[in-house]
């Protein structure tokens, strides 16, 4: 889905300003960074959630999306905003020796590794345990 469609399935929502963000807005959201900073394959999110609105904010403001990402190739990670209504990416701040907590499918992934990994195999059947699962 393409930032445009996303944007014309969010107006037709019209979200309270502290909703959790919908599907359809870290859709969009994760649209936009991928069309402004080539946010895609080979990056991970570590969160995606909803920038609250100063208390001085009329009602109705445009919703403001935070997201942590990383480049799973170089480990550089980000803070990003986008704001929802202008599909425009606001903030995008390089995080320099940070790094984001482990993910789900990252703690999966080490997992069949290393159910898959030699050394581990053998040291695991020397101690007599030989069912991985």
């Amino acid at each position: 889905m393409g930032p445009d469609t996303a944007a014309a399935e969010l107006a037709a929502g019209g979200a309270h300003p502290l909703d959790p963000l919908s599907a359809a807005e870290i859709r969009r959201a994760t649209a936009v960074l991928r069309a402004r900073k080539g946010v895609g394959s080979g990056w991970r999110y570590a969160s995606i959630e909803l920038v609250e609105p100063a208390k001085n904010e009329p009602a109705g403001s445009a919703r403001t999306v935070r997201a942590v990402c990383w480049h799973a190739g170089d480990g550089r990670t980000y803070r990003a905003e986008v704001s929802l209504a202008d599909g425009e990416v606001t903030r995008w701040e390089y995080l320099p020796g940070q790094q984001p907590s482990i993910t789900l499918d990252e703690w999966h992934e080490c997992d069949e590794m290393l159910r898959r990994h030699p050394a581990l195999i053998d040291a695991l059947a020397r101690r007599g345990i030989t069912n991985l699962s």
